[in-house]
């Protein structure tokens, strides 16, 4: 194998670098004049959304509230009924039924 610095041979393919997921912040809050503003960053969604496959659904949900009024049980329900009604399809990907 080539180092970092060095072409592969010829017969040798070129190794693709690592991707590694990681969490993207598309809704901060606060801002520099006001504590309790929410800010939506566009472009991190759109980031988001280039790599979804073309045809497929998609829903984003936020949720907030004050401390201790139900988040995340809201949404440890969905996950649940994401687990319970959709299938992994190979890697990564999941699938639901249509109408659900």
């Amino acid at each position: 194998a080539a180092t970092p610095h060095e072409e592969p041979p010829a017969n040798e393919p070129a190794e693709s670098p690592v991707v590694i997921p990681s969490a993207r912040q598309i809704v901060s809050i606060g801002s520099a004049t006001d504590s309790y503003a929410f800010t939506f960053h566009e472009e991190e969604l759109n980031a988001i959304l280039a790599k979804i496959p073309p045809g497929w659904k998609v829903s984003v949900v936020s949720v907030v509230g004050a401390f201790r009024t139900g988040k995340s049980f809201l949404l440890s329900w969905f996950l649940r009924y994401l687990e319970r009604h959709c299938v992994k399809k190979g890697g990564s990907s999941i699938a639901c039924a249509d109408g659900e």
